[in-house]
């Protein structure tokens, strides 16, 4: 399960974090269920990390944020581990748009940017393992990186990454990652603050252990 590439063409290769989607988003527990966790669980779950894999085949890039923060909140009795072991994308920089140093997470183990969408998912999975005070620590990270609209009074919200960097691998972000307000670290900002878990139909399916 990748998807479909510019020229709506199938990818041929399978995406640890959309199978996970996959297994949520499907209602009920149906034969299917069983083909992402089988699939997490022969290609791409690391035992001794206690975590998944996103490109085993690339030790660089073994990992990504999002695989830790919305397994836990997706899989039922997910480990608390994971959540530590995430600690392997905290870093510090320094916000383009309000010149805030922040301390938060990025997309993976290059640490050349924090990725306030991911932040804000690491704080709501905080909040869900009972460990308010950590939530409380990355959202108000991500409010040093808050910064009023434009084009709308009264409004304002998060750019995607605090600074230039990366996305998951090696190329640099988009222009206006880090300058112009983006909707999913303004969403997930939400959830953690309120609590609501978007991934929670997954846990009350099987023990995917």
């Amino acid at each position: 399960m990748a998807g479909y590439d510019a020229q709506n063409q199938l990818l041929n290769y399978k995406v640890t974090e959309g199978n996970i989607d996959a297994f949520v988003a499907i209602i009920g527990y149906e034969t299917f269920h069983g083909e992402p966790l089988t699939f997490h669980g022969h290609d791409r779950w690391n035992t001794i990390e206690g975590a998944l894999m996103a490109w085993p085949e690339n030790p660089s890039y073994k990992y990504a944020l999002d695989n830790f923060s919305w397994a836990y909140c997706a899989f039922p009795n997910y480990p608390t581990s994971t959540l530590t072991s995430a600690d392997r994308f905290l870093t510090y920089q320094t916000t383009t748009l309000t010149n805030a140093t922040i301390r938060g997470y990025d997309i993976d183990e290059d640490r050349d940017a924090v990725f306030l969408e991911g932040t804000a998912q690491m704080a709501l999975a905080w909040k869900r393992s009972g460990d308010p005070t950590r939530c409380n620590l990355y959202l108000g990270a991500l409010e040093r990186a808050f910064v009023s609209s434009s084009s709308y009074p009264e409004a304002g919200g998060f750019p995607y990454a605090s600074n230039p960097g990366t996305v998951y691998g090696s190329d640099p972000y988009w222009i206006g990652a880090d300058t112009e307000i983006a909707i999913s670290p303004g969403a997930w900002y939400i959830f953690a603050r309120r609590g609501y878990n978007p991934l929670e139909d997954g846990t009350k399916k099987i023990d995917p252990s």
